[in-house]
C-alpha cells in the first residue's frame, strides 16, 4: 500500500490565492469533484423522513466523511479544498428564517416560504435562533475535528431566492 500523501495546505491556499488574484501560475486550478454529497447522504441516512428539527442534527455523524474526502483528494492530488461544513443538503438559511424543513433519505428541503415576498423586510434571524446555534455548534465541532488538516466553511447558505 502506498503511504498516504500529506497535503501542503499552505501551498494549496497560496495556489488558489495566486490564481484568483490573476497572478502568473504554472497551470489553472484543477478540481476533481468526487462524492461531494457523501456527507449529506450519510447525514440523511441516519434520520427518519419527515420534519427536521435542529436537535436532530449531529455533526459527529459526518466527520469521518470529511476525513475520507480529504484523504481522497490528497491521493488524487488535485487543488480541491475539501471543507468540513454544516451539511450541504440542509437548507440552513431557510431553516433560520422559519421555513419548516423536511428530510428524506437523500436530502432535505424547505417546505414553504414563511412569508409572502411583500413582507421580506420583516424576515430576520436572532442570535438565539435554534438553527443558527446548531450551525455554529456544527462549525465548532468540525473545527475541533479537522484540527487544521483541512478547512472549515460556513457552507452554502444559498440566498433570498431560496426563501
Amino acid at each position: 500500500m502506498l503511504a498516504p500523501k500529506q497535503r501542503d495546505m499552505q501551498a494549496l491556499l497560496e495556489r488558489h490565492q495566486k490564481f484568483w488574484d490573476l497572478e502568473e501560475v504554472d497551470r489553472p486550478l484543477l478540481v476533481v469533484p468526487v462524492d461531494v454529497y457523501a456527507p449529506t447522504k450519510r447525514f440523511c441516512s441516519t434520520l427518519v423522513g419527515g420534519a427536521l428539527e435542529p436537535d436532530a442534527v449531529d455533526a459527529a455523524v459526518v466527520m469521518e466523511e470529511y476525513d475520507r474526502l480529504a484523504a481522497m483528494h490528497e491521493e488524487i492530488g488535485d487543488d480541491y479544498l475539501v471543507a468540513a461544513e454544516p451539511v450541504l443538503g440542509v437548507p440552513w438559511l431557510e431553516a433560520m428564517v422559519g421555513c419548516p424543513i423536511h428530510v428524506s433519505s437523500t436530502g432535505a428541503m424547505a417546505a414553504r416560504p414563511v412569508q409572502s415576498p411583500q413582507n421580506i423586510q420583516s424576515i430576520s434571524v436572532s442570535p438565539d435562533n435554534r438553527w443558527l446555534q446548531t450551525s455554529i455548534d456544527f462549525l465548532r465541532a468540525a473545527a475541533r475535528h479537522a484540527a487544521g488538516r483541512y478547512p472549515v466553511s460556513v457552507g452554502h447558505l444559498r440566498g433570498p431566492s431560496d426563501i
